[in-house]
């Protein structure tokens, strides 16, 4: 009878959830990074002041008011990431390669004149934003009876309000729990003294991009403006295994537990972009060459869908009980993303009898993440405490991006580097800091051009193979390093 209140419960809750969506999510699809031309990563994203190349018309839409012949280039970039983590004492390390395209697009010129609007230019791109790709691989040692991960399943089987009930449902379906008359608790199919001792597995993959149409203009070379409407695109999949043993010697007939989760979620939306250049001593010996930029992005307002299976199999020493699995079908919502301003400096220099040129830029970025908002789903479900989650866990953030280029007549090398700021409000939560340093070199003449770059990006997380408010695993910590190579090739006419 227990057994048929049990599971009456979890359909009730199941109705109810939209089991993927949370401030993890928000986050994940909110933050993006300098990718695009290879010359825009190799220095850093930083060019919120300069313009002139295909990325900016996703970040300063000014940029394209700078081009004075039109353009076309395109970008393909092998990412390699590498994860290295450490649970428990035990480091494991795994890789993922994946290709693509991080730029693609054009400029067209329109020139109107010596005077006033000298140049009315219109240009469209797609820019790569971010790439969830990944492997990980976890190793554990033995644990105890009382913290193992089917204490976990009884404890979300007794309620605990910080989990939920598909999990508990799909333990007790496969006997890894079992209900006490006598007490009224769940409880771990486990002997006192038992052990276990437990792996995990999980590839990701997926990424963030925006399509990007833009008009801008130039005015007397000293000003530059420009607008963009951008549609963004994005998938994240996951598969996630965590396998769970007894050890030999345990006096259950628990052998051990396979459980695996697919996350599938998907997303569309839209979002708008302003910004000026300025040269504000453009006619004078001096400071001729120092640059301000300014642009402002609305929020993204993204139609989300996502798709969560799970299944767990078991085996016990006297047989093995059926796998059971849980589909919560197709569940769509919405996402806000914020808002950001951002600022830049850039100074360019040259010397025409000798051929040697150079910039150096910096920009700011200011990115609120407590404004990341979770909207209401398919069944209503209204993400208040999500959202609290979301209002009281983040913080606004400045992201600080660094880039240099010098050149000799037709070629030039380049370096940059940009750091993403920590989101989180707590000093002792999560440090989701992200470091980018980048290389990179380029070879241009008056009809063509190639740019190559390589990025590094360094970042480090951690997590939990279970997590509630009585039974918790040992910290899972990562350090992830995430290169890209990129190639631009590109036409001017």
């Amino acid at each position: 009878m227990k057994r048929y209140v049990f599971l009456s419960m979890a359909s009730v809750c199941l109705a109810l959830l939209g089991y993927a969506q949370d401030d993890v999510d928000a986050l994940r699809f909110s933050r993006s990074y300098p990718l695009g031309t290879a010359r825009f990563s190799a220095m850093g994203g930083a060019f919120a002041a300069l313009g002139g190349d295909l990325t900016t018309l996703a970040y300063n839409p000014a940029g394209i008011g700078v081009y004075r012949s039109g353009e076309l280039s395109f970008t393909p970039n092998l990412n390699v990431t590498n994860v290295s983590s450490l649970y428990m004492g035990n480091k494991a390390t795994d890789s993922r390669y994946t290709m693509g395209l991080s730029n693609v697009g054009g400029v067209g010129v329109i020139n109107t004149g010596d005077g006033g609007l000298v140049n009315f230019n219109i240009g469209a791109s797609y820019n790569k934003h971010s790439n969830f790709s990944e492997r990980i691989m976890v190793r554990g040692n033995p644990i105890a009876k009382g913290d193992t991960y089917m204490d976990y399943f009884a404890l979300a089987a007794n309620n605990d309000p910080n989990r939920d009930d598909i999990e508990a449902e799909l333990a007790y379906m496969t006997d890894l729990i079992t209900f006490d008359t006598t007490l009224n608790r769940w409880f771990s199919n486990l002997k006192d003294n038992d052990q276990t001792v437990g792996r995990r597995s999980s590839e990701a993959w997926g990424s963030i991009g925006e399509f990007d149409v833009s008009l801008g203009g130039n005015i007397e070379h000293i000003l530059y403006f420009g607008v963009t409407m951008g549609i963004q695109s994005m998938s994240y999949s996951q598969n996630l295994t965590d396998i769970d043993e007894g050890m030999s010697g345990n006096s259950s007939l628990f052998e051990g537990f396979t459980y695996k989760r697919e996350y599938r979620i998907s997303g569309m939306g839209y979002n708008f972009k302003a910004g000026v250049i300025a040269r504000p001593f453009a006619n004078a010996d001096f400071l001729e060459g120092l640059r301000l930029g300014l642009a402002v992005h609305t929020p993204t307002f993204l139609a989300m869908s996502d798709r969560y299976d799970a299944l767990i199999s078991s085996s016990f020493l006297d047989g093995k009980p059926a796998p059971q699995n849980f589909s919560n079908g197709l569940y769509n919502y919405s996402l806000q993303a914020p808002f950001k301003l951002m600022g830049g400096v850039a100074y360019t220099f040259g010397d025409q009898s000798s051929k040697w040129r150079g910039i150096v830029s910096a920009d700011f970025e200011h990115v609120d993440y407590s404004q990341m908002k979770l909207r209401s789903g398919d069944d209503g479900y209204d993400f208040f405490v999500e959202n609290q989650n979301i209002e009281n866990g983040y913080r606004n953030t400045a992201n600080l991006r660094f880039g240099a280029e010098l050149g000799y007549d037709n070629v030039a090398v380049r370096a940059g580097f940009a750091t993403y700021g920590n989101p989180y409000k707590s000093s002792i939560g999560k440090n989701s800091t992200v470091n980018f340093y980048s290389l990179g070199a380029g070879y241009r003449s008056s009809m063509f051009f190639i740019d190559f770059a390589y990025s590094l990006a360094v970042q480090q997380d951690k997590s939990y193979m279970y997590n509630s408010r009585e039974v918790q695993s040992a910290e899972i910590s990562y350090d992830i390093l995430q290169n890209n190579l990129m190639v631009t090739f590109g036409l001017r006419f």
